[in-house]
């Protein structure tokens, strides 16, 4: 009412009806519903927009477009109340009304929960509050007590987040992704915030200063079934008396430097072959002034394995029986063996059954 309907404008609805199965009588009754939201000064193009929106989801009787607009005047009214809780102040247009329809309908929430969460975003608007509703549907978190819940879990874990990246020594500006990733698993697995964090800062100490190598390092605690502080804390003391151990076994040879992950592999791989320590500091004895020492224990202790020398006695009766070694001078020929692939083959299967 109060203006004339143009010829271009009647030219555009006659249009839209002839290209869909929208009925003439719904499309009265949308502009109806515009003008009485918006007012007759309204064009064409936001009539249409409403039409084309219900065309979409095969909504083209007039019965079935009244009870769908009867629908969204509720949103309308339901909506009065989430802009009050949001603090916004203008009217409410087409994308309100499918956000709530999205909210109500497909996520499950109800009015009351929607307000209380509005009321916990206001200032930041629609997207926002969007946002928020689309992250509790995805988590679960339907009710007010359940989304409270929730929230406060995320502090903690944002919190947890953010010292972690501060002890290793990284910074993101967003955690979600790190929290999705790794936290929730490895709390998952029993770890506790304070033995994380004691993780972490070995891990700094240790140069290892990023999530993936962090994650790495839980991995194989986990497989050791370490996951509370008590006993990181003594597989660390178990660590260091090793350490200790091999630091003897280093000097014994002749070699003042600190303990590396290939001398722990090295002690590692004779301990699997049943070595006493005794038998291996008699062998780094030996190796004393030798160009590679730790090598050269290594293939002593091996010699040992298949020998099957497990004391330093024995060790001792073995070497005064052994036959000389023979020398090979510069230019001299070494007898070698030809394998075939198949042979060769076989090797290589058998030591990964070992």
């Amino acid at each position: 009412q109060g203006r004339m309907i143009t010829t271009n404008e009647f030219d555009q609805y006659y249009t839209f009806l002839e290209n869909s199965t929208f009925e003439q009588d719904a499309l009265v009754a949308v502009a109806k519903y515009c003008a009485a939201l918006k007012g007759s000064d309204i064009n064409y193009r936001y009539i249409l927009t409403g039409a084309r929106n219900l065309l979409q989801k095969g909504i083209t009787t007039l019965a079935v477009v009244q009870e769908a607009l009867d629908s969204q005047q509720k949103y309308d009214e339901d909506l009065k109340f989430v802009f009050k809780a949001l603090g916004i102040t203008r009217k409410t247009d087409h994308s309100d009304r499918e956000m709530y329809r999205k909210w109500s309908k497909d996520y499950g929430f109800t009015a009351e929960v929607i307000v209380a969460v509005a009321k916990a975003h206001r200032g930041k608007g629609m997207p926002a509050l969007d946002a928020a509703l689309g992250e509790y549907y995805r988590k679960g978190a339907l009710s007010v007590t359940e989304i409270t819940s929730y929230v406060q879990r995320k502090e903690k874990l944002v919190a947890l987040a953010k010292e972690i990246n501060r002890t290793i020594g990284v910074y993101y500006q967003s955690v979600d992704s790190i929290i999705d990733e790794y936290l929730v698993g490895w709390l998952a697995k029993g770890y506790s915030e304070e033995t994380l964090v004691a993780v972490a800062k070995y891990c700094f100490r240790s140069g290892i200063r990023t999530l993936q190598g962090l994650a790495s390092i839980i991995d194989k605690l986990y497989k050791n079934g370490i996951t509370t502080l008590e006993a990181l804390d003594e597989y660390l003391r178990e660590v260091s008396q090793k350490d200790e151990k091999i630091k003897y076994v280093l000097e014994k040879c002749g070699i003042e430097r600190n303990v590396t992950n290939n001398d722990r592999a090295l002690f590692r791989t004779w301990e699997g072959w049943d070595m006493p320590f005794e038998l291996v500091c008699y062998a780094a004895e030996n190796a004393a002034g030798t160009t590679s020492p730790m090598a050269y224990v290594n293939r002593t202790l091996s010699s040992y394995k298949r020998s099957g020398v497990r004391s330093v006695e024995q060790a001792k009766a073995a070497a005064t029986t052994a036959a000389p070694a023979k020398k090979v001078t510069a230019g001299a020929e070494i007898r070698r063996s030809e394998y075939s692939d198949e042979q060769l083959n076989a090797l290589f299967t058998s030591l990964e059954d070992e």
